[in-house]
């Protein structure tokens, strides 16, 4: 009698090969130059095999990228061989002034062993890095302690990678690049929030949470008056379009991406990765509600709140934002979600 086959290898909640990439000013170019050719390789050379590849822009001891690879253990030499070799070639190719000033960040947190270190590595290089779970980018101690949570995380974070891989990184260069990286985040966003399970009259609350918790942030680095999260919104509010037409477009997108979700229709290729990988991960952390332990954030009820937070601002790191441009697209979808259910205009107190 034949044995079954075993099924195949699957990659595991923490990746088999980490590094970071320095180069100071350029990291959308190490995406273009290094990334996409590493991962275009993978595709080629293990097709099938269970793969994915995220990143995360930061800026201890020189800016970076931390890239992880995620794989079978059988493909750890293949992964890591692939990185080192587009790393080469990929820091060959780039041009720029490479005698300019690092930029760097001594106050944000170590993630990796190798981030405790004194001083800035040297830019255009690699550096190999021993991997620890962040609560930083994770959200907290419990979550990234949790193997399913940080399996189901970082595959949100590899599906996101996908997609600014795919249709944000080959447009460097192009006139249109900071609204197509908008446009793209915006979008991501939107389909996020239809695979959770908040109603259309909810999201305005998610977007004010997440809003509000980069304005806090800001206004406690800031100097007065901007050290008053009042003048940070009194400025996004300036910012918002005085013509309804932004909005409007904004919140018919809203309900038809819900509407596709309650139907289970689902697009074929990147962005309907990025929408299951969502649903997966929403599906696990929504049950952290009812479950006192997991009151971890002392600005909200919702428990599943702070879980969805880390993975889109996770996104919005990968897409290339500042905070306060991170701020602002929140704001703005805040608007919309509001007009959607309340198209009288009034908005809430």
């Amino acid at each position: 009698m034949r044995e079954p086959h075993a099924p195949p290898p699957v990659s595991g909640p923490d990746p088999l090969v980490s590094a970071n990439l320095y180069a100071s000013r350029q990291l959308d170019e190490v995406l273009r130059e290094i990334i996409l050719p590493c991962w275009t390789r993978l595709q080629r050379e293990a097709p099938g095999q269970d793969i994915h590849l995220w990143f995360f822009r930061y800026a201890r001891r020189g800016e970076h990228l931390k890239v992880r690879l995620h794989g079978p253990p059988h493909l750890r030499e293949l992964l890591r061989t692939t990185l080192e070799q587009a790393a080469a070639h990929g820091f060959a190719a780039m041009g720029g002034d490479t005698s300019a000033e690092q930029v760097s960040n001594p106050h944000v947190p170590p993630m990796d062993e190798e981030d405790t270190l004194d001083g800035n590595h040297p830019d255009r290089s690699l550096l190999w890095t021993n991997y620890r779970r962040s609560p930083v980018i994770m959200g907290s101690e419990l979550y990234a302690g949790d193997d399913q949570h940080a399996e189901l995380f970082t595959r949100v974070l590899g599906e996101s990678a996908r997609l600014v891989l795919s249709e944000l990184t080959p447009e460097l260069g192009s006139p249109a690049f900071a609204q197509k990286r908008q446009s793209l985040f915006i979008k991501m966003l939107i389909s996020a929030l239809a695979e959770t399970d908040l109603e259309l009259e909810q999201w305005a609350g998610y977007f004010t949470y997440h809003r509000d918790w980069i304005i806090r942030f800001l206004a406690a680095k800031s100097p007065p008056p901007k050290s008053r999260p009042e003048t940070f919104i009194e400025e996004l509010e300036q910012r918002v379009p005085k013509s309804g037409g932004t909005l409007a477009s904004l919140g018919e997108i809203m309900a038809a991406q819900k509407s596709a979700a309650r139907e289970g229709r689902v697009e074929p290729g990147p962005l309907g990765a990025w929408r299951q990988s969502v649903a997966r991960y929403f599906r696990h952390v929504s049950g952290y509600r009812g479950r006192p332990e997991y009151d971890v954030d002392p600005y909200t009820t919702d428990y599943a709140a702070l879980a969805l937070f880390k993975a889109l601002q996770g996104c919005a790191n990968q897409c290339g934002f500042r905070l306060s441009n991170e701020a602002h697209i929140h704001h703005l979808l805040l608007r919309a979600a509001q007009r959607l259910v309340e198209p009288d205009g009034k908005r809430p107190a």
